[in-house]
């Protein structure tokens, strides 16, 4: 009897498969950036309703943590010091806030499905 060509089968084969890829893989920064608007996007679309927004809650509050950072004039580097160079202290920051992000919410969801 050959289980391969049961669909439960071919199912857990596909979630084993995913779940090789998002915990086993060595992915570089550039799959991660490339993958991050995808998952900012899913992540935004799963926050319907007031459930969806409470098991989000420490991704927004963090998302708007780095969206304060950068309006705060008090910055690690500031802008009216080094110019360019605090400029982009803000968005490195804000840039891996939502690298975090996406790469939280791409756990959950993997362990979720």
């Amino acid at each position: 009897m050959d289980f391969r060509h049961d669909d439960d089968t071919k199912e857990l084969i596909a979630k084993i498969h995913r779940y090789n890829k998002i915990y086993s893989e060595n992915r570089s920064i550039f799959a991660i950036i490339w993958e991050m608007p995808y998952l900012l996007t899913r992540w935004f679309f799963s926050m319907n309703g007031l459930h969806g927004i409470l098991i989000n809650l420490r991704f927004i509050l963090l998302l708007i943590g780095a969206v304060v950072y950068i309006l705060s004039p008090l910055d690690l580097l500031p802008e009216s010091v080094f110019g360019l160079i605090g400029l982009t202290d803000d968005i490195l920051i804000f840039v891996a806030t939502l690298v975090f992000i996406s790469q939280m919410f791409l756990r959950r969801y993997a362990n979720e499905n």
